[in-house]
């Protein structure tokens, strides 16, 4: 559990234990069950691009124990735009400016 977060933890995986010979990160969220997988750090690279450097066995590999775990992979692109949900843009005691704060940031 990380204090301040909307994000429950993150999980670093080294290249040299991945087919995709990068590194990749894996994050989930306090809220919703949601989960993102991203090569080599959140942000750096598009959805497509990710596809395109995700090898097909560590999508598998680490979807799989998601699920198995309850939550859902999510693609990271959305999470971009501006936050413009329900909970309002400080309901949480500060701005949230994109949903990415909303669900897997510091606080």
């Amino acid at each position: 559990h990380v204090e301040d977060a909307s994000l429950h933890g993150r999980i670093d995986i080294l290249a040299t234990s991945t087919a995709t010979r990068r590194p990749l990160v894996v994050l989930v969220s306090n809220f919703g069950g949601l989960a993102v997988l991203a090569v080599d750090n959140p942000g750096v690279w598009t959805d497509a691009e990710t596809a395109q450097l995700l090898h097909p066995a560590d999508r598998r590999r680490v979807g799989t124990a998601l699920a198995d775990l309850g939550y859902t992979l999510i693609p990271e692109e959305p999470l971009w735009r501006d936050y413009d949900g329900a909970a309002g843009p400080t309901s949480l005691g500060h701005s949230l400016d994109s949903w990415w704060t909303r669900f897997f940031d510091y606080l």
